[in-house]
């Protein structure tokens, strides 16, 4: 059983008396899913030094380059089919707006049949 510590919506860990809060139980593999998901895609590509291969090539691919909604897209989306446990993409919407702030949405599909969320 995979087990990872809670992340609120504030991107920080979730803590209640003092203690870590797990999503540990077969209630919660949809929201560690989404929460992998969600994780994955804020993170950038060679953050985390551990495995310099996870996360979104934002530097070493989109910011600074023409045509960077495709290329931010298409980065995006191959993250998060690499994320465990995401089967597929069920829908995916993006944007740039006139100031040049780039925003996307993404809906996967769990292995087991659930739905994932996440937002960049």
């Amino acid at each position: 059983m995979n087990q990872d510590f809670l992340i609120g919506s504030d991107g920080n860990l979730v803590l209640v008396n003092g203690d870590l809060m797990l999503t540990l139980d077969s209630e919660t593999v949809a929201q560690a899913t989404a929460q992998r998901l969600q994780t994955r895609l804020r993170m950038f590509m060679g953050e985390w030094f551990l495995n310099t291969n996870l996360g979104v090539p934002y530097l070493q691919s989109i910011l600074g380059k023409k045509g960077a909604q495709d290329i931010a897209d298409a980065a995006i989306k191959n993250t998060a089919l690499g994320v465990p446990n995401i089967a597929g993409i069920n829908e995916y919407t993006s944007s740039v707006s006139p100031a040049r702030s780039y925003s996307a949405a993404i809906v996967a599909q769990t292995a087991d049949g659930t739905e994932a969320t996440a937002t960049v």
